[in-house]
Parts: structure tokens; C-alpha cells; sequence
């Protein structure tokens, strides 16, 4: 099915376990996809960002065409666990993005079954299907840094790559080195380097001037959790020991902060308001991560490092260039497809 007029469908799409899931999770601010170091998405699940609205709701279609109704949605609500198997077709959710504005479109995620599960071959004919069909108006592929260059990923780039070669568009799409926090720094693991690289496998696999952003969504979805804990003022629904490895990746990525701004010099990040202002909180208020009391400050600083809000803007540059042609947005787009 493809994109109605007033949709900006983006499809997700990804090997097995690349964190695609994660990443949405973190732009929901909510862990509520199923999201597990194992297959997870069995079904596609069609996410609508719909600004102001107050809940996440969802609904899923049956095989023989019922629909369930919709559902509210608190967090790691079980149905939708429930829904993602064999007895459904699809499931469709709507909520609020809070960082994406649809004054333009209405962006739309079209979160993909990974097409390499041996155990159900019908997940790579769904993605061939979503591929094929044009059922979406931008990509979003999603790399796992500790996989890179496996040839089930491969396969995928591939498939991509021929499809965009047909329609003739390679600017509709962004990748994302998902896990990017993975390498050790102190082992000279370099994620500029490691970025480079990837452009470089990129091109070699068919792509022209691909963007590439280096992520951290499970931190990113994290951070966002206890920023939001603190604004509403309730206790963090996290373990103490979760808590304890949390802070310590604060720290790693703080400690690391100018290693891992380099590799975000060339992604579309700036213009995205995700100041101590726009959350209505004060930098010099404190939040406990464990053992650890960290300024407000330092925790957005941490949040920007994981990349989740450069490509916040990088998607809202996309759909500013397929409606109002917003023109400093639009041309970042062109700017860092340059880069």
C-alpha cells in the first residue's frame, strides 16, 4: 500500500537484532515495542506520530480481517507482545513523537520484521513486499556496529540498493550504526573511523552519498525514561543495579564526549530544541542514577551524544523537504548528503 497524501511513511528496516525497535522506543521516550536481543518484531507494525495526542493506543488486525479495537497502552504493555505473532497481520499504533512536528506530514513508521530469522522465512517476504510495493516515501536502515558487514546484512543492503536504483532516489534514505557505544575507545576503537568506514562499505554496496549516523538507542531510550521520571517528579523504573550501569555509561560517553562529537560532525543535528528550557527544567537541578547524582545538564549533553536527537532532525529535515520546503531544513539535507 503506499503512502496516502498526507503520510511520510517511514519504513525501518533491518538484519536481526540491530536495535531498530530500540530506536523507536527512544523516540517514543517509552519502552513499549517489543524490543530483546533476539527476533522480536514478528509482525509490522505501522506507528502514526499524531502531535498533542496524550496517550500511545494500538489496535491489531486479525487474519480474517477483525479488527481488536483500540487499546491504551502503559508501559511494556504486554499485549502488544501478545499480538506480535502469527494470529495477526499487523498492528497499528499511534502516539506522540515528541521531538518529530507534523506540520507538514504526518509521519508515519512502518517497523519491519528482520528478513534474516531462520525461523520464519515469511519475515524477508514482508520486507521484500514493503520494498517492492512502494509502500513508504523515506528509509530508515539500521546497522549493528557489533555485526558490521555480516552477509545477512549484506543480503538486505542489496535489496535496498536495487530498489532505489530502480526508482532512481538514493536521497531517501539514512542509515543508522546502531550500538555505536559498543566500541571500546580505550582500545582505540574509534567511532569516526568506524563511521568512515561504513560510508565506505556503503558506497561500495551501491549507495552514492549515504548519511550515516552513529546511534546509541538503548542509552538514548534510557536517558529519556529518567528525564521524564524527573519531570514528573516519580521514582525511576529502573532496578538500583540497572541504575549503577546506566550511570556508568553516562560517564563513559561524558568522559568520551569530544571522541564521539566527531562522529556526528557531519549529521543534520543542530536546530533541535532539546534544551533544560524546552523540558521545563533547571540545569542546575540534579537527578540520582544509582549512586550517582548527575546535573540535568550533563544528562541532555549524554542524550545529544547518543545521536537519537540528530536523527530527530534529520527525519524532520526529510519530511520539511517533501511539503512546505522549510528552506534552512531543506538545505541541510543537502548539506550533509554532501558530507
Amino acid at each position: 500500500m503506499s503512502p496516502t497524501h498526507d503520510e511520510f511513511v517511514v519504513a525501518v528496516v533491518a538484519p536481526m537484532s540491530s536495535g531498530k525497535t530500540t530506536i523507536l522506543n527512544a523516540m517514543l521516550g517509552k519502552a513499549l515495542l517489543p524490543s530483546k536481543n533476539e527476533a522480536c518484531t514478528a509482525i509490522p507494525m505501522k506507528i502514526t506520530d499524531i502531535d498533542g495526542l496524550e496517550e500511545i493506543r494500538a489496535q491489531a488486525i486479525h487474519l480474517d480481517g477483525r479488527v481488536s479495537g483500540w487499546v491504551s497502552l502503559s508501559d511494556e504493555d504486554s499485549c502488544l507482545s501478545d499480538w506480535n505473532t502469527g494470529t495477526y497481520t499487523s498492528i497499528e499504533i499511534q502516539g506522540d513523537f515528541p521531538n518529530i512536528d507534523n506540520h507538514v506530514k504526518r509521519m508515519v513508521f512502518l517497523d519491519t520484521p528482520g528478513p534474516n530469522n531462520s525461523t520464519n522465512m515469511l519475515h524477508g517476504e514482508l520486507t521484500h513486499k514493503i520494498l517492492s510495493e512502494n509502500g513508504f516515501t523515506f528509509l530508515m536502515f539500521v546497522l549493528n556496529t557489533t555485526q558490521f558487514g555480516v552477509e545477512d546484512e549484506r543480503r538486505l543492503l542489496r535489496m535496498v540498493a536495487d530498489k532505489l536504483k530502480i526508482d532512481g532516489d538514493h536521497s531517501s534514505i539514512v542509515f543508522l550504526v546502531n550500538k555505536i557505544d559498543a566500541l571500546d575507545l580505550e582500545r582505540d576503537e574509534c567511532p569516526k573511523t568506524h563511521v568512515g568506514r561504513v560510508k565506505s562499505y556503503l558506497v561500495e554496496m551501491g549507495f552514492k552519498t549515504p548519511i550515516v549516523i552513529p546511534v546509541m538507542g538503548k542509552l538514548s531510550l534510557e536517558l529519556r525514561v529518567c528525564l521524564a521520571a524527573h519531570k514528573a517528579q516519580i521514582a525511576l523504573p529502573f532496578s538500583s543495579r540497572v541504575q549503577c550501569r546506566i550511570a556508568h555509561e553516562i560517564d563513559y560517553v561524558l568522559a568520551f564526549k569530544e571522541t564521539y562529537g566527531m562522529a556526528l560532525k557531519y549529521v543534520p543535528s543542530a536546530g533541535i530544541d532539546f534544551s533544560p528550557s524546552s523540558l521545563h527544567q533547571n540545569t542546575a537541578a540534579n537527578i540520582r542514577i544509582g549512586d550517582r547524582d548527575f546535573t540535568l545538564e550533563e544528562i541532555i549533553e549524554a542524550e545529544i551524544i547518543t545521536g537519537i536527537p540528530a536523527l530527530e532532525r534529520c527525519l524532520q529535515a526529510s519530511l520539511a523537504s517533501h511539503g512546505a520546503h522549510d528552506p534552512a531544513l531543506v538545505a541541510s539535507i543537502a548539506r550533509f548528503t554532501k558530507a
